[in-house]
């Protein structure tokens, strides 16, 4: 205890010290010399310079000298590191919260249950907002909160600080993790004392995320949002530039565009919003440092290309509870296999020329960083990587590489004195200087006791075994081949008490370490001395020693899947030249149905259609028997999106779906199987005017711009009625107040297109000293519509509804393009037709809420009856599986041929969505987008076999099975590799969760 208190006490006395401070002194100055020499150490002085046999000085927290047979200044204090290795120390460059006291929520429970319940798209009644209270002259949303500093609220947290210094961390870049723009960081060190000497760059990086963090405000409420509000963000700060002076104030934007000249540092929670970010930032010139989650290898090639600079955490999964296979049976595909691809991220990455920091970030315990670290080395990661992306790439994304980071003349004294390679499972961390204040865990002076011995004892032999830590060595001792239960071994530098009970007698041996042995004088419980000597034999232990638990080796891990989900390919599927043989020919064109016809695929296109078609190099595909169609186009649905619903206003026309697609969501392949290849992907009805829609063609593995079908128009969600209006706590609550807001959201939108047509039609002269108009994306979506970039598609149920729907469009001289579900379409299709617009419906969906009591299953017969352009939807991911047998439906009710029923989801949904130039039907020059049935494909005994978008084949029936074959074998295998490593780690395994 006393050696603990004096070592404490001599770090306290040297944080003193080893600082500058500005207040005055009250009592008698007692500043010391802080000169620290060290000899013969092994330097690491950079990650790529070892430098062995080196001295280096220390002289007031900096490096003053490195390299051999210095002569230090007289009152230096020397330490002969020989055999000891030196290395700089580590930077996190993402210590989120560190030093920032816990806040309490802004806003009222209200408000915070409000914004649970728009997550919920809508789905019930909520309690209403009450006023907030008036604001700072900050931005309009409190998700923004770029005007934070860092060093305004930061207080060094001494127990977290403790655990940097001890997985190796001198330094850390610590921000306020709250909110989408969070101000400023600062790089701090992480020695203990005076705020004002830890703060080493007040404003390091600027630093960004998609999690809005603490607001009252009840928008954003979805990813889309969150993407449009830094969108809008940015657009603001730009106008907010060419302001006049005196004209508006705002704390965020200025600190903002101040904070430009920083490094920007974004988080994202996955390999999806990596790719988010970077495309946001890309829209404005800005280039960030992107902080991602550790699944960075299942999209590498993506993030490669985006050039983009990465922080990544060391976040390994805990091996799931496999040992009852009911359960194993439960655990996701994915979820196995992230567990044993992780450890390898960091050395893909690495392979992939990617330039990356390691951070601590995400760790449950700080102290398991070091562990998982040299995980990451075994799985691939080069120790010279490792030690680059701890200290030099941090250091230079920030620009303090002449302050951090290496080991060289008048940079800080922050390094890490180790037994050998800290890379290695067995490296001891003896001391860590911080700004040349030591902070010792293991005394350099402890000797290394380890290995075997032959203990003599008076007249008795024995075989001692020590093994653990240096510091704290366990015993194990044996009479011949009997283990001796109950001794004990301590070591105190170079004293040693060792004790033990044999044959009734009580051995008390006092001694030291002699060379490589150790001996001394002892007593028994008789009271008789006796002398004692431990005669060393060498490190490795002996045969009498019990069989120690094999280690687990490193398992060459399984391949990566594209997506990273079931079903997902080893391999992408290619482009093929392709005949389909003698099938019978669904046209969807005015050749009707062909029997016993080609159909040649080349580069993508349909070719030529025709009997005893030439093949060329094409793979011929036997379609005898078999029936060929287009294929299917889903014209409403809502599947692969990490969004539905911005609830958090009425009008939020700016949010984009195209911005949070999910390539990875399964319904896209299972939606091949049942022959889909396209869909239009909506925001959902919880809204007068929700956002803008994307059609997308289902080229499962293929990441998320790559699903975006070039060259499409643009699309704008309306809704009306109950789903609308069910929001209590905000406007509209009537299906009048839904009108008026939608027509004001348009007569502002108008507004808003003259004053740019005004500004856009001045001289520069003219500009000069003017105000220009503010960009602002929820009318720019709406002056699309009036200018005819872009469509009104508009969910709605009532006769009433639609037939306002149309008016107001004519109002502002636009037409509604779709009419979306519509069950009493029928009532008003000589409207519908004479408005030109087109109906997306239902075959028989009704009865499920009380707008919908009037529906009836003859709905697109009598549109279609009528010259309405009309088409089937899913507005369901099961149902979007089975959009030929909802063709097949309305053959039933209404009794139309089965070739135009198959039109309701080829080539109809291709005219509404402005594609029929190219999708929809099989005729030369079009896309291939084909579907081969076993049977007629309104059969619901027919399952599509092939399915093929651009001529690529992202489904075939055997290839499924083959698949179906490869999931259950990677999921054998892991599983089999989990328990093996539990059984040689004697860990236990993290249980999932109960069955019951």
């Amino acid at each position: 205890m006393r050696r603990y208190f004096l070592i404490v006490l001599s770090v306290l006395q040297l944080t003193a010290f080893a600082q500058v401070a500005t207040e005055p002194v009250t009592g008698v100055s007692d500043r010391r010399p802080e000169n620290y020499g060290f000899r013969n150490a092994r330097l690491f002085a950079d990650y790529q310079t070892v430098m062995d046999n080196t001295d280096f000085l220390v002289v007031a927290g900096r490096i003053t000298a490195v390299g051999k047979n210095l002569s230090f200044p007289k009152g230096t204090i020397i330490t002969d590191l020989a055999g000891k290795t030196v290395y700089p120390s580590f930077i996190d460059i993402y210590a989120g919260n560190y030093g920032i006291r816990t806040q309490q929520q802004t806003g009222t429970a209200a408000q915070q249950s409000y914004v649970v319940a728009v997550s919920q798209q809508g789905s019930r009644q909520t309690p209403s907002v009450p006023e907030t209270q008036p604001r700072t002259a900050g931005y309009w949303n409190e998700g923004i909160k770029a005007s934070f500093n860092f060093t305004d609220e930061f207080i060094p947290d001494t127990r977290t600080a403790a655990e940097y210094r001890q997985a190796g961390f001198g330094a850390v870049v610590a921000f306020k993790s709250d909110g989408l723009a969070r101000g400023t960081s600062s790089l701090v060190s992480t020695g203990d004392g005076n705020t004002n000497n830890l703060v080493l760059r007040s404003r390091a990086t600027a630093n960004y995320s998609f999690t809005r963090g603490r607001s009252s405000d009840t928008y954003p409420a979805s990813l889309f949002g969150i993407i449009a509000l830094l969108r809008q963000f940015n657009y603001d700060s730009q106008w907010y530039k060419q302001l006049p002076p005196g004209y508006f104030h705002d704390d965020d934007i200025e600190a903002y565009n101040r904070n430009l000249a920083l490094p920007q540092v974004f988080e994202a929670r996955n390999k999806l919003e990596i790719l988010r970010a970077e495309r946001t930032g890309s829209e404005f010139g800005i280039k960030y440092i992107i902080k991602g989650a550790g699944d960075e290898y299942q999209a590498i090639n993506e993030i490669k290309k985006t050039g983009v600079s990465l922080i990544i955490p060391v976040n390994f999964p805990e091996a799931p509870d496999v040992k009852d296979p009911l359960d194993a049976a439960r655990i996701p595909f994915d979820n196995l296999k992230h567990y044993e691809l992780a450890p390898a991220n960091l050395s893909m990455i690495s392979a992939a020329g990617i330039p990356f920091a390691i951070t601590s970030s995400d760790l449950r315990q700080r102290s398991s960083f070091l562990a998982n670290l040299r995980k990451a080395v075994k799985y691939g990661l080069s120790e010279a990587e490792a030690l680059k992306a701890l200290t030099y790439t941090p250091a230079s994304m920030i620009g303090a590489g002449n302050l951090v980071g290496a080991l060289k003349k008048d940079m800080l004294a922050n390094f890490i004195i180790t037994s050998g390679n800290i890379f290695s499972d067995d490296c001891i961390i003896f001391e860590h200087w911080v700004q040349g204040v030591p902070y010792r865990f293991v005394d350099l002076r402890i000797r290394d006791v380890r290995g075997t011995y032959a203990l003599n004892v008076d007249t008795s032999r024995y075989r001692m075994t020590l093994t653990g830590a240096l510091e704290k060595p366990t015993i194990r001792l044996f009479a011949d081949t009997i283990e001796i239960r109950g001794a004990s071994f301590t070591l105190d530098r170079d004293l040693i008490s060792l004790s033990f009970e044999r044959q009734r007698t009580r051995f008390r041996l006092s001694g030291y370490i002699s060379g490589n042995n150790l001996e001394g004088r002892g007593q028994t419980d008789s009271g008789k001395w006796i002398a004692w000597k431990a005669e060393f034999q060498g490190r490795e232990t002996g045969p009498e020693t019990r069989p120690s638990r094999p280690q687990a080796g490193i398992v060459k891990p399984g391949p990566v899947v594209f997506p990273f989900k079931p079903y997902g390919w080893t391999n992408l599927p290619v482009q093929e030249n392709v005949l389909f043989r003698n099938a019978t020919v669904w046209t969807c064109e005015k050749d009707g149905i062909l029997q016993n016809t080609d159909v040649l695929v080349v580069k993508g296109r349909i070719a030529a259609v025709g009997k005893n078609l030439s093949p060329g190099d094409a793979k011929i595909v036997d379609a005898t028997g078999l029936h060929l169609t287009p294929g299917l186009i889903d014209e409403h649905s809502h599947i692969a999106l990490d969004a539905t619903n911005e609830t958090g206003q009425a009008i939020t026309s700016e949010v984009r779906c195209r911005d949070v697609i999910d390539p990875e969501d399964i319904t896209i392949y299972r939606q091949l199987a049942g022959g889909v290849t396209a869909a239009h992907i909506l925001h959902g009805s919880a809204n007068p005017i929700g956002g803008q829609s994307v059609i997308i063609k289902h080229r499962w593995g293929k990441p998320a711009d790559e699903l975006i079908i070039d060259g499409q128009v643009g699309f704008l969600k309306h809704a009306l009625g109950e789903n609308v209006k069910r929001t209590t706590s905000r406007y509209p609550n009537t299906r009048m107040g839904v009108e008026q807001i939608i027509r004001d959201a348009y007569q502002r939108a108008a507004d808003y297109n003259r004053e740019w047509q005004a500004w856009n039609k001045l001289k520069p002269a003219e500009k000069a000293g003017k105000v220009p108009p503010r960009r602002d994306l929820e009318l720019d979506a709406l002056v699309d519509v009036l200018e005819g970039r872009s469509f009104i598609t508009c969910h709605t149920y009532v006769q009433s509804e639609g037939t306002m729907i149309m008016n107001l469009a004519e109002e502002f001289g636009v037409k509604v393009n779709t009419l979306i579900h519509f069950n009493e379409g029928y009532k008003i299709a000589d409207q519908i037709r004479q408005h030109g617009a087109a109906a997306s419906v239902f075959s028989d969906w009704w009865d499920y809420k009380y707008e919908v009591y009037e529906g009836t299953s003859y709905n697109a017969s009598m549109l279609l009856g009528q010259g309405v352009l009309t088409c089937l939807h899913s507005d369901d991911a099961e149902m979007g599986r089975r959009l030929n047998q909802e063709a097949a439906k309305i053959v039933k009710y209404g009794n139309i041929s089965e070739e135009e029923a198959l039109k309701l989801v080829t080539i109809n949904p291709a005219r509404i969505l402005h594609l029929d130039n190219r999708m929809g039907s099989i005729k030369p020059g079009k896309d291939a987008d084909l579907v081969l049935w076993s049977g007629n494909p309104l059969s619901v005994y027919s399952r599509a076999l092939k399915t093929m978008i651009d001529g690529t084949f992202y489904f075939d029936e055997e290839n499924n099975e083959k698949m179906k074959d490869f999931i259950t074998a990677e999921r054998n295998r892991i599983t089999g590799n989990i328990l093996r490593e539990s059984q040689q780690s004697g860990n236990t395994i993290t249980t999932n969760f109960s069955r019951r």
